[in-house]
C-alpha cells in the first residue's frame, strides 16, 4: 500500500520534491522543481527551506546547497527517504486515526476530535478522505469505527505497519515473551527454523491480532 496517501497535501509535495532531489542527483534546477510538482517557485523555495527544518526536527541533518543553478539535497548516506515518509506519518490525522480504530473501542465523534485536537468538521472529511483509501481492501469507517471483515482488516493493518520503517513503528508491535515462546513452540511443532524476517511478520500478526480482540 502507498503510506504517503496518510500525509497531508504539503507534506505529500514535501516528500515529491525529496525524491526529485533525490533521484536526479545534483541534476535538477528550482524551475526544474517547480515545472514537475506543478507550483509557483517561490513554493517551491519555501519547501526547499523547510527541509532544512524537518531534518533538524529529526535530529538527522539535511541541507539544500545550490551549485551551477542545480539544486542538491545534502543529507547521511544513511538516511532514507522511507524514514522521512515515515516520520512525518507520525502527525498523520488519517494514520492516528487509524490506531485509534486498532482497537474495538466504541467512540463517540467529540472523543475522537478530541483526541486528535481537531474540530468535528475536519474530522468529517478526514474520516471521508480515509474510506477512500480503504476502499481497495472492502473496509471503511462507519459509525466511528472500522467495519469489514475481520480478516480483511488485520491484513490492512499488517501491510501498513510493514510500510512503516521500523524504528516509527507503534510500541505494540514490540515482541513480548508470549510471543517469542509462541514461535519457539511452533517451529517445534513443525521441525523447521524461521527466519528473522518470518519470525517478524509472525509476531506483527500475533500483536495485531492480539488488540483487534481487546
Amino acid at each position: 500500500m502507498n503510506i504517503e496517501a496518510l500525509l497531508e497535501k504539503k507534506e505529500q509535495v514535501q516528500i515529491e520534491i525529496l525524491r526529485q532531489l533525490v533521484l536526479k542527483n545534483e541534476k535538477i534546477t528550482a524551475q526544474e522543481l517547480s515545472d514537475w510538482v506543478g507550483l509557483s517557485r517561490p513554493s517551491i523555495e519555501s519547501y526547499l527551506e523547510d527541509i532544512a527544518y524537518l531534518g533538524q526536527m529529526m535530529g538527522r541533518p539535511m541541507k539544500v546547497l545550490r551549485q551551477d543553478n542545480k539544486v542538491i539535497l545534502e543529507m547521511e548516506e544513511s538516511q532514507s527517504l522511507d524514514e522521512i515518509i515515515s516520520f512525518l506519518i507520525q502527525d498523520s490525522i488519517k494514520y492516528r486515526l487509524l490506531l485509534l480504530f486498532l482497537e474495538q473501542k466504541n467512540y463517540m465523534i467529540i472523543d475522537l476530535a478530541e483526541e486528535l485536537l481537531i474540530s468535528e468538521s475536519t474530522l468529517f472529511r478526514k474520516i471521508k478522505e480515509l474510506n477512500k483509501l480503504l476502499a481497495e481492501f472492502e473496509i471503511q469507517v462507519k459509525n466511528n469505527k472500522l467495519v469489514g471483515e475481520e480478516s480483511q482488516i488485520r491484513y490492512f493493518y499488517y501491510l501498513l505497519f510493514d510500510s512503516i520503517n521500523p524504528k516509527f513503528r507503534p510500541d505494540m508491535l514490540q515482541v513480548t515473551k508470549l510471543q517469542s515462546d509462541f514461535v519457539t513452540q511452533l517451529e517445534e511443532t513443525l521441525k523447521l527454523s524461521f527466519s528473522k524476517s518470518s519470525q517478524d511478520k509472525i509476531y506483527h500478526w500475533l500483536a495485531i491480532a492480539e488488540k483487534r480482540r481487546l
